[in-house]
């Protein structure tokens, strides 16, 4: 139920704040909204600890609190009213061919963002692996208060997705997204030689600056390709593929784990950040180029 729940207020969530934001500004609203889902989970799992720790009815009682806030937010919002005014007054999105899903396969995924997903997949397996086992990694290395890693890269995801927006509207997204690339490229590769602490935070630091670029730039990216009234399908199309490689990551990690040992392979993680800047530059920049010649005529 829980699973159920937060799938479809995340995917439709994501596929309202794209709505909402101006064209001119997406890439800044899509960072500002995945920044709020940041803070959550970075002040999340302390809370909820600490909350459990002083028994467990605090613990239930103030995720019942919290839920019944955000299900009231949420009615409070007159997006749908929005929505339906526009479509009212625009006879263009009544018409157009594409607005209308041809099979019961386009009702469930979104052709135009597939090649934007393919970049997501190998993005976000290595994110998935590590917050699966870099407890255990940090253990095995003697490493004490390993949970520092955690707050080290939620503080740096923080950070960057403050000015990540702008930036990527200001001088492009291809020009903010193969250095986000490149830092987590960096980041992994710094964590396959960790020894100590310090280490460990350089790692967390590289890695979230990293992370904290390419996803809502993806993200991001993939409302672009697609129309208006396809967003919802678009972001469960999006959100279903970082869920698939959530469990990727994490169960390639174990196998390679199991065979080369922990730093050779959370080092190896490294190769599937260099797979995703090789699809970025060969498969999504060239649309993300004939889009914008296109805009320009």
């Amino acid at each position: 139920m829980q699973g159920i729940g937060f799938s479809a207020s995340s995917t439709s969530g994501s596929a309202i704040a794209a709505d909402l934001v101006p064209a001119s500004r997406l890439t800044e609203g899509i960072g500002y909204y995945t920044l709020a889902n940041t803070i959550g989970m970075a002040l999340g799992p302390g809370l909820g600890l600490n909350m459990f720790q002083r028994g467990s009815w605090w613990l239930f009682g103030a995720g019942t609190l919290i839920g019944i806030i955000s299900l009231v937010t949420g009615l409070s919002l007159n997006y749908e009213r929005k929505q339906s005014s526009v479509k009212k007054s625009s006879s263009v999105s009544q018409t157009a061919p594409h607005a209308k899903a041809n099979s019961k396969l386009d009702m469930l995924f979104e052709k135009s963002v597939m090649p934007t997903c393919l970049v997501i997949l190998f993005t976000i397996m290595p994110y998935g692996a590590i917050m699966a086992y870099i407890a255990s990694y940090g253990i095995n290395q003697g490493i004490e208060n390993i949970g520092l890693y955690f707050s080290m890269y939620a503080l740096s995801l923080f950070v960057v997705r403050l000015g990540v927006g702008r930036l990527s509207d200001r001088y492009g997204i291809t020009a903010i997204i193969i250095p986000g690339i490149v830092l987590m490229f960096c980041g992994l590769i710094v964590l396959g030689w960790a020894s100590n602490l310090t280490i460990f935070l350089i790692s967390a630091i590289l890695f979230g600056l990293g992370f904290g670029v390419v996803f809502p730039l993806l993200q991001a990216t993939g409302y672009v390709f697609c129309s208006p009234d396809r967003r919802g399908v678009a972001s469960a199309t999006l959100f279903a593929t970082a869920d698939l490689a959530y469990g990727l990551g994490a169960l390639i990690l174990g196998i390679g784990i199991k065979f080369l040992g922990y730093a050779p392979a959370f080092g190896g993680l490294a190769i599937f950040t260099v797979v995703a800047l090789i699809l970025y530059i060969s498969v999504l920049y060239p649309r993300l180029k004939k889009r914008r010649n296109v805009s320009k005529q």
